[in-house]
């Protein structure tokens, strides 16, 4: 750093050091030479200044200018002082010389440097200065009202403000504020440290109505907001009103500073002597920085509190049993993380300007014990806030016991969230909501009933929590769980909800019985089981993480054939670089779960455009789907990208879209859609199992951010944020139709995190006349897919077109939302699944269609002494191939439907219980794959982009096969291999055609002709 930008820094450092103008004291180190910014080493009675300019023109002049002042010193601190003239005032910076001469009154001249700070217009390099007279009269104050004073017109100037209150008073020996208030604007007055003699704080009395006369500046804090202040350099500046008598504080009991209401009718007014007992301290949380106190006589009123939170850095000089007298003003806190936009009620407080410790270890108020019982189990509020009714609504109730000691006994853990050090409980072991509780002593949520008797505590006295996660790495816990004894704490309020500050070590935890589930759905051959799941925020990164999903889709979902997935970062992660891929994550999922059971997995996903469907900044989370290769495909089609919608077309009878499927796939459905802006698009994809096609659309919809507070300032509360979702919803129900209207008994699955509940307007309209919800096949209380607040709660669903829904079996597997970190939790969703009979669902609609026929004429099937015909109109047998309902048959010479392996004479067929069948099949313990026309494939078939071998009979090969004399490894699940591959103990080399490599050198190996390589 150069000489000039260090000398630079000194000055700055001087002359602006406190949070106002500065004011610099004499410079005691001897080694520092401050050049040219203080006045020579006497005063120059002879010297002459001529020209001069008036103070006002000296401020329009540019700035470093030189300037002839001559003006009456109106205030004097530190060293420096305020000038002032017929036409403006100006701040005058003296540096470290200290001059006697300098006092009020006086009228001097000189010669300086115009300059200027953070918009003040300034003095500084003062030389030639002369007393020319003394003990003048100073100019007339020019007198303000207090909305008046932030203006820049006045700034230097002496100015007056009347009849304004004290309402607050700060602290420090390095200078303070003090804040007085004409009702309605505020006047900040600024002491600074260099004012001599320092005035204390204690000359200050909060409620004392006063008039102040002093120089107006301003000042510009690190956060860049700029406040007005009157510098006061003596008590002189400040006279007391005469109308003080009418200023006279009355001394208020903390149940009138309360009242019977949510604010205090005592709100922004100054109280003095408010006694109250210490009941706890809070001395480490940023948002609630204080002490409670609480009447030691109450008013016997149930709807007036007893308590206060005293808000004060001061915490040290207090301790729990003192009892104190509080000077300061009643305030309104808003605890939230955006206080100007808060839907959120706030918490009655003294903002302390002063207090004094009466008497020390008193005895403490007998704790409340909270019981909830009748409407309050129901009601938050059910008149609008209108009426004030502890004993009707649970909003009152609380509130009634804000400040106040009170115990939650025998408390029942139903949710907890390590994240902020709170723990959701019941009281009495939840014996009052016994008809809501789930299976494991959760609390269900229900239409009309978000459980107000669910109480929060909190940590904000005794922190068990930091930066995300538990202190005590060995905590863990979990719904359903109880805590081995009674919680004594404070009612307080903040971040949406009632909450009780405990104020004692927490109990010790009681394990229940809350296990993390296993699937009660097993895989069958000829069922295609789906699953859903929301895996917060997934990369590759944490590989904790990856590896445990994967077991968690291995063992306690047991690796369903499709799983749409939500949530799936890029391969960056959180980090904002432009990244939009995510394959990396897709494939070490992949890899985790065959590295731990030998199950192979595809993906496909579609990159979204970066940052614009919401999320983390950077993350670019989306939906994807994973699916086991040997069991499904994707339908043939090319893959979409983030801006081109997906189409639905007819083409002919024989299959519900156009040829090859849907116009694109995977694909999105209207991704430039207003009602998606800055959300996650709908990904929908068509996959082949078992010749038969399902259409699943994987969705996050919108969050519910925007929606109000339960326990909030507005009741009811608005959901706002169900507005989008019930948009983002009916396009996706306009697309299901669309499919539904080219055939209606296309099989739709529709999956993922909606973000609302089973009994919302969103889910309605994503159900339609088309889909069912399979969340409403469970009882009620196994409803729960997320934990918030300790309500347990539906956001995920599986919805199933409605041919579907007589043969789909569904689970939620709750291994997430009801335990923390130590018990394996690694995401906020439990996933969920539906398991699909397909074959089933078609012979249902066949029975129904010739239920049908049967009614209406003789024409239909028909089954005779055990075989299956179908009946012409004119009473003859159908022959031959007939495509019937969706669907091909072959009937015999003499009208016998085949069933099973046939040859009609050119082609081996695959006819199970009559329909033909193509694609994948698995038949006595063999693959085998059957064509579109549902002829039997032989040899080399490209299916999910791999290879595979069928032998003369049409069954799948695996492991080593020699086909026409080379040598091929078509692995444990018949895909053929490429590269290096390590088998049996050896390595092999495998052509990107798959043909095993003999007799040559690779990448420094020798391959020998059996094959094996080793190295040269």
């Amino acid at each position: 750093m150069s000489k000039n930008k260090i000398m630079a820094l000194v000055t700055a450092a001087f002359m602006f050091a406190s949070n106002t103008i500065v004011f610099a004291k004499p410079i005691q180190n001897k080694n520092i030479k401050a050049e040219n910014t203080y006045v020579e080493s006497s005063l120059k009675k002879d010297s002459k200044v001529e020209n001069y300019v008036t103070i006002l023109e000296a401020k329009d002049k540019a700035k470093g200018e030189e300037v002839n002042l001559k003006g009456t010193i109106t205030s004097r601190i530190g060293n420096s002082f305020f000038l002032q003239d017929d036409t403006a005032g100006i701040y005058v910076y003296m540096g470290a010389k200290n001059l006697d001469e300098l006092k009020l009154g006086n009228v001097v001249t000189f010669t300086g440097i115009l300059d200027e700070y953070y918009g003040v217009k300034q003095i500084k390099n003062i030389n030639n200065l002369k007393v020319v007279s003394e003990n003048n009269n100073l100019p007339k104050a020019k007198v303000l009202k207090a909305e008046e004073v932030s203006n820049d017109k006045f700034l230097g100037d002496l100015i007056t403000v009347e009849n304004i209150t004290i309402t607050t008073v700060g602290k420090g020996k390095k200078g303070y504020n003090v804040i007085a208030t004409d009702g309605t604007y505020n006047v900040n007055l600024r002491i600074d440290k260099w004012v001599n003699p320092y005035i204390d704080s204690k000359e200050f009395k909060v409620g004392t109505k006063i008039n102040v006369t002093a120089p107006l500046t301003k000042h510009t804090d690190f956060n860049g907001e700029t406040k007005y202040q009157l510098m006061i350099s003596s008590l002189n500046n400040i006279k007391l009103s005469n109308n003080q008598d009418a200023q006279k504080v009355e001394v208020k009991k903390i149940p009138e500073i309360q009242g019977r209401a949510h604010r205090s009718p005592l709100e922004n007014q100054n109280v003095s002597g408010v006694e109250g007992i210490v009941t706890t301290v809070s001395s480490k949380d940023k948002y609630q920085r204080g002490f409670y106190i609480q009447s030691e006589v109450p008013d016997n009123d149930p709807a007036t509190s007893e308590g206060i939170f005293v808000e004060t850095k001061d915490t040290k000089k207090v301790k729990v049993g003192d009892k104190v007298k509080v000077d300061g003003t009643v305030k309104e806190l808003i605890h939230d993380y955006s206080p100007k936009t808060s839907t959120g009620l706030t918490e009655t407080a003294i903002k302390a300007t002063d207090f004094e410790v009466e008497s020390s270890d008193n005895k403490l108020p007998e704790p409340i014990n909270i019981n909830l019982e009748g409407n309050l189990l129901k009601n938050i509020d059910n008149d609008g806030l209108k009426d004030f009714e502890p004993e009707d609504d649970a909003i009152d109730y609380y509130e009634s016991l804000e400040g106040m000691l009170v115990n939650v006994k025998d408390p029942l853990i139903v949710g907890a969230d390590e994240r902020y050090g709170e723990l959701a409980v019941l009281a009495s072991n939840g014996k009052n909501s016994k008809d809501s509780l789930t299976p494991n002593n959760g609390i269900k949520a229900s239409e009309g009933d978000f459980n107000p008797e669910i109480i929060t505590i909190d940590d904000v006295i005794i922190p068990i929590s930091n930066k995300g996660g538990f202190i005590d790495k060995n905590m863990k816990v979990k719904v359903g769980d109880k805590l081995d004894g009674d919680v004594k704490g404070i009612m307080s309020y903040g971040f949406g909800k009632y909450k009780v500050l405990n104020s004692e070590k927490l109990p010790n935890i009681i394990p229940g019985n809350t296990k993390r589930e296993v699937t009660t759905i097993e895989e069958k051959k000829d069922k295609l089981t789906i699953a859903s799941y929301n895996i917060e925020n997934f990369n590759n990164s944490d590989k904790n993480k990856v590896n445990g999903i994967a077991r968690d889709i291995i063992e306690n979902l047991k690796c369903p054939d499709i799983i749409g997935l939500v949530e799936v970062q890029d391969n960056s992660g959180d980090l904002d670089d432009g990244t939009t891929d995510a394959s990396e994550n897709f494939k070490s999922l992949i890899k985790a779960i065959k590295d731990q059971s030998k199950v192979e997995y595809d993906f496909v996903e579609i990159a979204p455009n970066n940052n614009e469907d919401g999320g983390k900044p950077g993350g670019n989370i989306r939906q994807g789907y994973l699916y086991r290769i040997h069991r499904v495909c994707l339908s043939n089609n090319k893959k979409g990208d983030a801006v081109t919608p997906v189409k639905v077309s007819a083409n002919d009878n024989s299959r519900p879209f156009n040829e090859n499927g849907l116009s694109i796939n995977p694909g999105r459905i209207d991704p430039m859609n207003e009602a998606f802006k800055h959300s996650r698009k709908p990904l929908v994809c068509e996959f082949m199992f078992n010749g038969e096609k399902v259409v699943v659309i994987a969705n996050h919809l919108g969050s519910k951010r925007g929606d109000q507070y339960l326990f909030g300032s507005i009741q009811p509360p608005q959901m706002k944020s169900e507005v989008s979702r019930i948009k983002q919803a009916k396009v996706i129900n306009d697309f299901i139709k669309e499919i539904k209207e080219v055939n209606p008994k296309s099989n739709i699955v529709v999956l993922g995190d909606m973000n609302d509940f089973e009994f919302s307007d969103t889910i309605k309209t994503l159900e339609g006349n088309e889909m069912t919800d399979m969340i409403n096949t469970l009882p009620v209380n196994e409803r729960f897919t997320y934990v918030h607040n300790g309500n347990s709660q539906v956001l995920d669903h599986i919805l199933v077109s409605n041919n579907l829904k007589d043969q789909a079996k569904f689970d939620i597997v709750n291994i997430n939302s009801q335990f923390t970190k130590g018990y394996g939790r690694l995401s906020d969703h439990d996933p969920i699944l539906v398991q699909l009979d397909l074959e089933a669902n078609k012979n249902q609609d066949n029975n129904q269609n010739n239920e049908q026929n049967n009614e209406q004429s003789k024409e239909g099937w028909k089954s005779i002494d055990g075989h299956w015909y179908y009946l012409n109109s004119d009473g003859t047998f159908k022959t031959g191939w007939e495509f019937l309902n969706g669907d091909w048959y072959y009937f015999s010479n003499t009208g016998v439907m085949r069933t099973n392996w046939f040859n009609d004479g050119f082609n081996w067929y695959y006819l199970r219980e009559g329909a033909m069948k193509n694609g994948w099949q698995f038949i006595d313990n063999n693959w085998y794959y059957l064509n579109s026309d549902g002829t039997l494939k032989t040899g080399w078939v490209y299916s999910c982009n791999k290879w595979y071998f069928l032998n003369s009979n049409g069954a799948m090969e695996k492991g080593w096969q020699s086909i026409n004399g080379r040598w091929y490894y078509l692995g444990d699940n018949g895909v053929m291999a490429t590269g290096w591959n390590f088998v049996s103990g050896s390595w092999y080399y495998l052509s990107r055609n798959g043909d095993m490599l003999i007799n040559g050198i690779i990448d420094g190996w020798t391959i020998q002709g059996n094959g094996i390589a080793s190295l040269l």
